[in-house]
């Protein structure tokens, strides 16, 4: 699914008002916050997915999207500060939500491959890549104690969206 990053890096970067910037350096999205981002909602889409198969219990599925949300972030915070962060959270989120639609989409439609599954291997292994390996001095560069509080913190974060997403797939039935 290579395409898929592809197509939400360029959904981040060309745009009306990146085009027709003047600046040399125009401030754009990070790149790996855009494929973090992209590989979070591949990887959301996969989880609901087989929650709603009844791969994965309800519980499991919030544990992942509670994953999703902790490795995203971290790997967003080792990449750049709070401040471009906010600047470009629009572009991250709609990173997110393109992947997701796109593979949930895929995933419905039976056209969801073997090429689809490496990418999402691929996304597994940054995601855990971020977790097992945390920038603690980044963290703690924050006023945020360590990883059990920002634990705390993306779980809110991740039980909203989580919670959402399932209410419209109840909704729905």
């Amino acid at each position: 699914m290579k395409s898929l990053i592809a197509v939400t890096m360029l959904a981040a970067f060309v745009t009306p008002a990146n085009a027709q910037s003047t600046s040399s350096a125009p401030d754009l999205p990070n790149p790996n916050i855009v494929v973090a981002s992209a590989c979070s909602g591949m990887a959301f889409a996969n989880t609901m997915n087989n929650l709603d198969v009844g791969v994965l219990t309800e519980e499991r599925a919030k544990a992942t999207a509670r994953f999703l949300e902790l490795a995203t972030l971290l790997i967003s915070l080792r990449e750049e500060n709070l401040d471009h962060m906010s600047a470009h959270s629009q572009k991250y989120t709609e990173a997110f939500d393109n992947s997701y639609r796109i593979t949930f989409n895929n995933l419905l439609n039976d056209n969801f491959g073997w090429v689809d599954q490496e990418e999402l291997d691929v996304c597994y292994s940054r995601m855990f890549e971020a977790v097992t390996n945390p920038p603690e001095d980044i963290i703690k560069g924050y006023g945020i104690s360590g990883m059990f509080e920002l634990v705390g913190m993306t779980n809110k974060d991740a039980d909203s969206k989580f919670d959402y997403i399932l209410g419209i797939m109840k909704a729905s039935q």
